[in-house]
């Protein structure tokens, strides 16, 4: 090889060792690491948000769809994937019924029996306050002339060996009006399918504040606050729901949930489980 022709091509091979060794050269590897990077910062970000949104949205429901007997084994889905019944007391004969996907519920002709579906351990019972709930059912009012009532809710919410408190929400026949147990109610509301929200907060084990809403309204149908009804035994707590009292109920019940934290409406919209058919409101 001459003289001159080492001489050109050595100024070539000079001025590229150069830029490699200065960080040149390599353009497009060196971008192409750049942009990477910087996108997976945003992809990390997004994925924290996400996860925060999941996190945020996520409650704990108790759920009963209706669609089985409350004493059948699974009908009532817990907050971490398993099933119980409800425990049944009184002569329910044919006063639980389902049809088409819905639970019916009558003691017109077993007005003594007070049959009742409930759930022990419903509620906190650690001592711990404030303590606050949100129970919903969606319920169509029974209709016949013979007919006293069509529904009580009662919740029983005592701490764990102590006295506390209870809240029975009694929705009455067609036309007869929602009322808190012990306090006045409303003369609306119960003519046709509903569905309703009680709402509770406790201060201690026996004050707090009540409030019902109707259909997701953002304004309280029924609100009670101070002293409230003392529960009838110690250590008393449940979720509990049917004829509490020895006269005549009739009433078709969709579905039943409650969650163990106070929400307003307006929080649980679309947030309510899966599953439930009809949720006016939500």
């Amino acid at each position: 090889m001459s003289a001159s022709l080492r001489a050109a091509l050595g100024f070539p091979l000079l001025l590229s060792l150069l830029l490699v060794a200065c960080g040149g050269g390599g353009g497009g590897d060196s971008s192409g690491g750049n942009s990477s990077s910087a996108s997976s910062q945003p992809s990390s970000s997004a994925s924290s948000s996400s996860s925060s949104s999941s996190s945020s949205s996520s409650i704990a429901w108790y759920a009963y769809d209706g669609s089985r007997l409350p004493d059948h084994a699974q009908a009532l889905d817990l907050p971490d994937g398993s099933h119980a019944p409800f425990s049944v007391s009184g002569n329910t004969g044919s006063y639980f019924s389902i049809t088409d996907g819905s639970l019916h519920l009558n003691s017109i002709n077993i007005a003594s029996a007070e049959p009742l579906a409930s759930f022990a351990n419903a509620w906190p019972a650690d001592g711990s306050y404030p303590k606050s709930g949100s129970v919903l059912f969606r319920l169509a009012p029974g209709t016949s002339y013979t007919l006293n009532r069509s529904l009580d809710v009662r919740l029983a919410l005592a701490d764990s060996g102590v006295a506390g408190s209870q809240i029975e929400l009694r929705i009455g026949k067609s036309g007869d009006g929602v009322q808190l147990e012990l306090w006045n109610g409303a003369t609306t509301a119960s003519k046709a399918l509903h569905t309703y929200q009680l709402n509770f907060t406790l201060t201690s084990a026996s004050s707090g504040s009540i409030a019902v809403y109707v259909d997701g309204s953002s304004t309280p149908l029924l609100t009670q606050s101070g002293t409230l009804r003392a529960s009838t035994s110690q250590g008393d707590n449940h979720i509990a729901f049917g004829d509490a009292h020895d006269t005549t109920y009739k009433s078709t019940l969709d579905w039943l949930i409650w969650t163990r934290q106070a929400y307003t409406p307006a929080q649980l919209s679309s947030r309510l489980p899966s599953g439930l058919g009809t949720t006016t409101g939500y």
